[in-house]
């Protein structure tokens, strides 16, 4: 079976908006939207093995989305994620050595 890994990138430092995964948008912390896509995107996957995962250098994401997504690996971020010249390609960088560390005896795409 082949298997995905979808990276959830939740930096908490931000010029404009600090922490916004954690904040509330109609009720429910916006990162939940993202992890709300990741599960449609696997129910309509069957055919693959797809693994969710949380890039973040915030422990408090990482707790709010382990509470209501046990199943996403956290996979934290190092410091420097700090900077504002932080980038998806630098996540993806940092996620995937650690993802295929934590699925060593499995199959990759």
């Amino acid at each position: 079976m082949k298997r995905l890994l979808i990276t959830i990138c939740g930096r908490a430092g931000s010029k404009g908006f600090k922490n916004k995964n954690l904040k509330n948008f109609c009720g429910k912390p916006l990162v939940y939207y993202s992890l709300s896509a990741a599960e449609l995107f696997i129910k309509k996957h069957p055919e693959l093995e797809i693994d969710v995962a949380l890039n973040t250098d915030s422990e408090d994401l990482a707790r709010l989305v382990a509470a209501e997504y046990p199943e996403v690996i956290y996979l934290p971020a190092g410091p420097s994620w700090a900077g504002t010249a932080c980038r998806r390609s630098k996540s993806t960088r940092t996620a995937l050595p650690a993802w295929r560390r934590s699925q060593a005896n499995s199959t990759m795409l």
